[in-house]
């Protein structure tokens, strides 16, 4: 449809069932009929370099982390988990995935899709999802979305140049385990310690070792196993964004 210039910039594609939601990667995503808030919005982003497409994402997680804090004072804000999940009380309220076309170094058009778990108390065993039903806050799907609506037309905005350092700034802000000390572990190799230094605007994990090194790392590349309760009593090294 976006090829046939059927739809264009600023649709929205509203689904009450999905019947082989994907998440990032390919990986696949659970959502009963009816309960959760699944859309996806086209954009045409041609104001944004090849090498900060992540802004997007972080674009997408923050409109659907305020439209939850602004749906309902009964829970607690979410949290933002690297690179775009919505987590809250320790499990995964949302997913989100954006599909980019470019040809060549320029951008044609994206589409960014959201599955926010809203009435859904079942998931399949080992998901570790959560929704906002399960955590006691009771919300109409349709309230969400139009919230959602606005936060999106508000972040979006901030994509373009001069406002890029508010969204960088807000997506930090809730981002999980920023500016603390954590396990992590890549394929095959035994856990490290490191501290969380943030996310580049190329969507790049930032984590500086003991030894004062920073690497980093893209999505899948690194698994994150928890806090480091004893290190983060220690002091935190030197060193934030270069």
């Amino acid at each position: 449809w976006i090829e046939s210039g059927r739809i264009g910039e600023g649709w929205m594609i509203y689904a009450g069932a999905q019947t082989a939601g994907r998440g990032q990667r390919r990986s696949a995503w659970h959502s009963q009929a009816g309960a959760n808030l699944l859309a996806s919005v086209v954009m045409a982003p041609h104001h944004l370099r090849v090498g900060n497409s992540f802004l997007l994402s972080m674009m997408l997680a923050l409109s659907a982390a305020d439209a939850v804090s602004a749906s309902t004072c009964e829970a607690p804000s979410p949290a933002i988990k690297w690179p775009n999940d919505l987590w809250l009380g320790g499990g995964k309220l949302a997913g989100m995935l954006i599909e980019n076309h470019w040809q060549g170094n320029h951008w044609r058009w994206a589409v960014g899709g959201l599955g926010l778990n809203v009435g859904q108390t079942d998931f399949p065993e080992g998901l570790g999802a959560t929704s906002l039903r399960k955590v006691g806050v009771a919300v109409e799907v349709s309230r969400l979305l139009h919230t959602w609506i606005d936060a999106l037309n508000k972040w979006y905005a901030a994509t373009f140049p001069g406002l890029q350092d508010r969204l960088v700034s807000a997506y930090h802000e809730r981002l999980l385990g920023y500016h603390q000390w954590h396990l992590f572990r890549q394929p095959g190799s035994p856990p490290f310690r490191a501290y969380h230094e943030g996310v580049a605007p190329d969507g790049y994990l930032r984590l500086r070792t003991e030894e004062g090194r920073l690497h980093k790392f893209a999505f899948k590349e690194v698994q994150w196993l928890g806090w480091d309760h004893a290190r983060e009593a220690e002091h935190h090294p030197r060193g934030g964004w270069t």
